[in-house]
């Protein structure tokens, strides 16, 4: 899914390179005209960006081919993702190895049936939706999905997230267990019209509320 993504982006700014322009045009009119204090915040950002300057493209080599993935690689490396800007040639071979060794596939020999109810543990990894095991056979990540989510400007209340299991097993989630993410965007302009102004069916939601049609 994060490839076809990012294959869609690239597709769009390919055929769109007029809006490119705009985009850029409008972001340097934005620090252009951007208080000293808005700049001295994006400097301290950067200088708290881990970039270890010691770690070279041997270290970073076997970092990815250790984890698997970008974000592994920094986990291990202890660095930010951005490290990685500087080895952009060894980031273009792992993906072609990566992609290169999806080709390669895997066969069940024997399956066993156990008698019972058994407890299903959720195996999950990051940026794959299948993984291969050491005895050779491939697992789907779990099936619980997290509805998304959009959350507006001025929204107020309690978060409730809807869970589905598209699993043919029933599963469990756990207290304490990691779930899903939220991600905040910044916008560079004020929002024109609000949650709030709309006011929104969920607005200051309390406690359990389900879908309002």
């Amino acid at each position: 899914e994060r490839q076809r993504q990012r294959d869609r982006q690239e597709k769009f700014w390919t055929n769109h390179p007029e809006y490119r322009v705009a985009v850029s045009e409008k972001f340097q009119a934005y620090w252009a005209a951007a208080s000293e204090e808005r700049r001295q915040q994006q400097r301290d950002i950067a200088r708290r960006l881990n970039v270890r300057s010691e770690i070279t493209e041997e270290k970073v080599r076997v970092a990815l081919d250790a984890t698997g993935s970008i974000r592994g690689a920094a986990r291990l490396l202890n660095c930010d993702r951005t490290v990685f800007r500087r080895f952009s040639q060894v980031i273009h071979q792992f993906k072609g190895t990566a992609k290169a060794s999806l080709k390669a596939n895997h066969k069940v020999t024997a399956i066993e049936e156990v008698r019972g109810e058994h407890d299903v543990y959720c195996l999950t990894v990051p940026e794959a939706g299948n993984f291969a095991l050491a005895a050779g056979v491939f697992v789907k990540n779990c099936g619980i999905i997290v509805n998304t989510t959009p959350l507006e400007p001025n929204w107020r209340g309690r978060l409730v997230l809807e869970f589905s299991n598209s699993a043919d097993l029933p599963v469990r989630i756990y207290a304490n267990e990691g779930v899903a993410q939220v991600t905040f965007f910044e916008s560079d302009e004020d929002c024109d019209i609000s949650y709030a102004d709309r006011h929104g069916k969920y607005q200051d939601q309390e406690g359990l509320v389900t879908a309002r049609l």
